[in-house]
């Protein structure tokens, strides 16, 4: 979420929505968009 006074934020994941609260819309940045996109370029091994 973003302040009027910060500037907006890369969306480097394409993780960037919006989330509506009674009529008031909030920037966001979706961890399931984050997620999929770290998983999709390496893959974690166990030892």
């Amino acid at each position: 979420m973003t302040s009027p006074e910060s500037p907006k934020s890369r969306d480097s994941f394409g993780a960037r929505s919006t989330l509506d609260v009674n009529g008031k819309a909030y920037e966001i940045f979706r961890l399931d968009a984050v997620q999929g996109r770290a998983s999709t370029r390496r893959r974690c091994r166990s030892p």
